[in-house]
């Protein structure tokens, strides 16, 4: 049976070379999918870009249009996908809907993040989307690896992407909570939607488990600032 293929998506957010280079080192051999703007860092970088999607109000037509002629040497296979600006979801939303037509082994999401707070938050919802199909997804910065479950996730700490490790219900009670493995454990509790209480937890034992009865954890692995 052929493996399947990761997929990253380069969007718009805060999206640092170095963080690219990381990324690309441990998941090697990943389809690319370029959001929109973040193109113009793709160029600037020479990364092979498989996908470019979106309504393109943030890339110049000059970067584009090097694209659209197969001008750019380690890009010349790229389908490129247009969408109209007035449109219902955002381009991350669209790349992600997209990727997910590729039957993923998982889906890495870079520049998901930055100082827009309703495209992070409309970003996350599309996350969900995606974890309610059984599709793996994560979003990277330079601190935080953000992810989702329904059921459970084990994270070894040798593996973990920071010091910190925050879970918080998503989209409504998350109901039979048990942590262990961390600093501050707990068995078969109600996350109630609105409260912070596992907020800035922390991996004590060689890996943390994660488990929810009944509704969606967003996990936060987070590094100190």
């Amino acid at each position: 049976m052929t493996k399947k293929r990761e997929v990253m998506i380069l969007t718009g957010g805060d999206l640092s070379k170095e963080l690219f280079l990381h990324v690309q080192k441990k998941h090697t051999g990943c389809l690319v999918l370029c959001v929109d703007g973040a193109l113009e860092k793709a160029y600037e970088w020479h990364i092979p870009v498989d996908i470019i999607l979106g309504d393109f109000d943030t890339v110049s037509n000059e970067v584009l249009e090097k694209y659209r002629e197969k001008q750019v040497e380690e890009s010349r296979s790229v389908q490129i996908e247009s969408y109209c600006p007035e449109k219902d979801l955002t381009d991350t939303h669209l790349a992600i809907l997209r990727a997910m037509q590729e039957d993923p082994e998982q889906i890495l999401v870079l520049g998901a993040t930055g100082s827009r707070l309703d495209h992070v938050l409309g970003s996350l919802h599309a996350m969900y989307d995606c974890i309610r199909q059984g599709i793996r997804i994560c979003f990277l910065d330079a601190v935080c690896r953000i992810s989702m479950t329904t059921d459970s996730r084990i994270i070894e700490k040798k593996e973990a992407y920071g010091s910190y490790l925050s879970v918080l219900p998503f989209s409504g009670t998350a109901k039979r909570v048990t942590l262990s493995g961390v600093k501050y454990p707990v068995e078969n509790r109600d996350f109630l939607y609105g409260e912070s209480i596992g907020i800035s937890n922390e991996i004590v034992e060689k890996q943390a488990e994660i488990k929810v009865g009944e509704g969606c954890l967003l996990i936060i692995e987070a590094k100190k600032a």
